[in-house]
């Protein structure tokens, strides 16, 4: 058998070495930021080290390959044990737990907003445990609730944009219509906008999260996104049922972020292609059900115009739906 040249054998141990050193400075840096003096939970934050080191191989990958990708398998087949492992030793009612699962089994998902369809109604489930762990169970470790803070809108977000996949795998109109007709569903529309508001009122109390809101822009798109598209599920059902008034707590919400967003939108969105603005402002404030209450709000309940409210085309060929659901509102 002919013998490696000695290039091959120097560059199998450039590689060798380069991995060991990569691995052994990701594990030291892993443990400084989870296994400090303030942190808690130091039995599971072992597997946490563990399990972040696998997640950045898979993260690397999961730039080219979808993450339930065969070739990812290896890996995956690996964080779940890593991770079963990890939240085993976790207390009951200790928040963090969310924090694990968003992580390590659906950030992958979230970040591509990739949502396979013969596991949406599956991976839903799993992002309402999210967000109900996170909204409603305190977390002990002081660094896991700054995650809470920083974490919680993207999940939201991610969330209410395939919502209506408990509906069908193809969107539609009838799709909102059952979403809404959906009791359960609306109410969890209901609370998530209103953990989304005490996430908001805790970024005031950490320093650090306000500095991570001035570099990532992601954090604050999401919010207001989110808050959007979840106000606008609880008022539309309230109209549909006849509900709704003009003083609704709801409804202000609606506008209050609305406004706030839309003011702020250049700033947010100037580090991003005009393709992912457009995208963000059509799905935020260019949806029929968006222009719809922006409409109502207005004539119904003589809140402003704002800078993306409908247009007079549009408007006309709405006008016997709008006029319909106008008849439904409890006026002042």
């Amino acid at each position: 058998m002919r013998a490696r040249p000695s290039w091959w054998k120097m560059a199998t141990g450039v590689a060798v070495v380069f991995f060991l050193t990569t691995n052994v400075s990701l594990y030291r840096s892993e443990r400084r930021a989870w296994l400090g003096p303030e942190n808690t939970n130091r039995a599971a934050k072992e597997y946490y080290v563990w399990n972040s080191m696998v997640f950045a191989y898979r993260s690397v990958l999961a730039m080219v390959l979808r993450p339930d990708h065969p070739l990812m398998a290896p890996l995956n087949a690996l964080q779940d044990y890593l991770y079963e492992k990890g939240v085993s030793l976790l207390p009951p009612g200790d928040g963090e737990v969310g924090i694990w699962k968003w992580k390590f089994k659906l950030y992958l998902y979230g970040r591509r907003d990739y949502m396979p369809e013969d596991r949406a109604v599956e991976m839903l489930d799993d992002l309402w445990e999210v967000l109900e762990t996170l909204g409603t169970q305190p977390i002990s470790d002081p660094e896991m609730e700054l995650e809470r803070l920083k974490t919680f809108p993207t999940v939201a977000l991610f969330y209410s944009l395939h919502q209506w996949k408990y509906f069908g795998t193809t969107p539609s109109p009838e799709r909102w219509t059952a979403l809404i007709g959906d009791q359960d569903k609306a109410a969890r529309a209901s609370k998530i906008a209103g953990w989304l508001q005490k996430v908001r009122e805790g970024w005031s109390r950490h320093p650090s999260v306000q500095a991570e809101l001035a570099r990532s822009p992601i954090i604050r798109i999401a919010y207001y996104w989110a808050t959007v598209g979840f106000t606008e599920t609880v008022l539309s059902r309230k109209n549909r049922q006849g509900e709704l008034t003009c003083e609704d707590p709801y409804l202000a919400l609606f506008l209050q972020v609305r406004r706030e967003f839309l003011d702020a939108f250049p700033e947010l969105l100037s580090a991003y292609p005009n393709s992912q603005m457009g995208l963000t402002y059509r799905g935020a404030f260019g949806t029929d059900v968006s222009k719809t209450l922006a409409y109502l709000s207005h004539e119904v309940c003589g809140a402003p115009k704002d800078l993306a409210y409908p247009t007079h085309d549009w408007i006309a060929q709405q006008q016997e739906n709008l006029q319909a659901l106008a008849r439904l509102i409890r006026r002042p």
